[in-house]
């Protein structure tokens, strides 16, 4: 990449009791063969000494660096936004605390975007890796069920209705998308908030490459299951809180593509035929979440016809979603539950 096209590289990191990890990520950032140009810390209350490590890092740094830093905990959605807010670069990398990145993950998305000017947003696939960095079978995508396609360009604007499958660690943006879309949702995650409205312009990026690793601890904000252990453990956690979570899980679908077809009207306009899968989507989800009110008989049918119509291939990712549905459909029972929670009360 010639040196007078350079573009500003910043990187907005967010954390929150996170100095059993910080070093490493840190480093790796510093140790990138195409070096950084910035490095904001946006620190999210925390408790121990994940900013003492961070400062005594950078301080010995030739990058420029800011810290922000909360008394009280404002969430990862808005520590993000003020983060990103305050970099400076052209280019944005976001980052999580306990990641490592391989050295060159910002070469190979610097020259993507120095190469495809009209590209907004860049991700690519990682190694999960366990605590101690040992590489685990699948990779990210592998893990997220996305699979793409060297030969085609993928459909954002149709995928996205099923599910999300940009991780923001491994993303990279253009300070023009997040001018277009901040505030962000209150509700959506903020990775998937920026690559929706990067796939409706279709200005979204996947590069192949594994560029960094992304590691499980047991306390990600939100991460894979990779292990057989793992995965067991996760699927209890969907068992037991089943009857909680299912229904949210639909309702939660509904107001964020409701909340997109009213913050992104001026992208959806330019997709012919998308408002109305959006719509039919939106629609799969509300009725869903409103089983709970449903007799039991009602609840089968409107599964079955959603089965019938291919919604649930449509409009989600996994098989997971259409057992769960039949599972809640055949074993919650609403006079029990309102006896318990009376009780409770």
């Amino acid at each position: 990449m010639e040196k007078n096209k350079r573009m500003r590289i910043s990187v907005a990191i967010c954390t929150y009791n996170g100095e059993k990890y910080i070093r490493e990520q840190l480093e790796s950032i510093l140790n990138q063969e195409y070096s950084v140009d910035e490095i904001v810390v946006g620190d999210d209350g925390s408790s121990d000494r994940t900013i003492e490590v961070a400062e005594k890092i950078l301080k010995t740094s030739d990058v420029s660096y800011r810290i922000l830093r909360s008394t009280t905990n404002i969430g990862y959605r808005k520590n993000f936004e003020r983060t990103i807010a305050a970099t400076k670069g052209e280019i944005i990398f976001l980052s999580d605390q306990d990641d490592v990145w391989k050295r060159n993950k910002v070469k190979v998305v610097a020259e993507c975007f120095q190469k495809n000017p009209r590209y907004l947003m860049a991700f690519s696939d990682a190694d999960v890796v366990d605590i101690k960095l040992n590489k685990q079978k699948r990779s990210l995508w592998e893990a997220c069920f996305f699979k793409r396609d060297k030969k085609k360009i993928p459909e954002w604007d149709l995928l996205f209705l099923k599910g999300w499958y940009v991780t923001g660690a491994a993303a990279a943006i253009r300070r023009q998308l997040f001018e277009q879309v901040r505030p962000f949702s209150e509700i959506c995650v903020h990775d998937a908030w920026l690559a929706m409205a990067a796939g409706l312009q279709d200005r979204l990026l996947a590069i192949p490459d594994k560029l960094w690793m992304y590691r499980q601890h047991g306390a990600n904000q939100i991460g894979v299951a990779y292990s057989f252990r793992n995965k067991l453990r996760k699927k209890k956690e969907i068992l037991v809180n089943l009857f909680q979570n299912q229904m949210i899980e639909h309702r939660n679908k509904k107001l964020i593509y409701i909340e997109m077809k009213e913050r992104f009207d001026f992208f959806i306009c330019d997709k012919p035929g998308f408002e109305k899968q959006m719509d039919k989507c939106i629609e799969f989800h509300s009725e869903l979440a409103g089983m709970k009110s449903m007799p039991w008989s009602r609840r089968m049918r409107t599964i079955l016809k959603h089965v019938k119509n291919g919604n649930y291939t449509r409009f989600t990712t996994t098989k997971g979603w259409l057992a769960g549905d039949f599972l809640f459909a055949l074993l919650y029972k609403r006079e029990k539950l309102k006896v318990k929670s009376r009780i409770g009360r």
